[in-house]
């Protein structure tokens, strides 16, 4: 007598079951998957925006902090130092490079506006920058140094 075996196996009904639960479970975990790397990279160019824009802040306040004369040409901003070379700002479409010992870099992109006056004994600087989308102002001001006063009112006086 002959016995026939049974194969334990899952039938095709099962099995067609089990491939779609998978596909929809495959799918769910690519879409979660996009979205969260969309957001991962938007959120990482936005720190660079901020970084170059803190980085920009410190960076010019410094280099203002420590000009001993201020002078504005034809879109370039110069701050000259006793101790240190003298460092320009220039203004090229819409970012400002910052030029120093030979070395230039792109400093800050995004630039809309930028402008200078001199109004009385103050040098002011206003900057329009774009920065996440929004347009933000900015203003920098550094009084004229006493000495620098006196001295140019001084050879004002011996030219005339």
């Amino acid at each position: 007598m002959m016995l026939s075996k049974k194969y334990k196996a899952f039938t095709l009904t099962e099995t067609i079951f089990g491939l779609i639960i998978s596909s929809v479970l495959i799918g769910v975990i690519y879409t979660v998957f996009t979205t969260f790397n969309k957001q991962f990279v938007m959120f990482q160019q936005q720190q660079l925006q901020s970084n170059a824009y803190v980085l920009f802040d410190a960076t010019f306040k410094q280099d203002l902090y420590k000009a001993n004369a201020i002078s504005y040409k034809s879109d370039q901003l110069i701050l000259e130092n006793y101790k240190e070379k003298t460092k320009i700002y220039t203004v090229q479409k819409n970012s400002i490079i910052r030029n120093f010992d030979e070395h230039s870099e792109v400093i800050l992109t995004n630039v809309l506006s930028f402008g200078y006056k001199k109004q009385d004994a103050y040098h002011i600087i206003n900057l329009q920058v774009r920065i996440y989308d929004e347009t933000i102002n900015l203003t920098y001001q550094k009084k004229e140094n006493p000495a620098n006063v006196i001295n140019e009112a001084f050879i004002d006086e011996i030219r005339y």
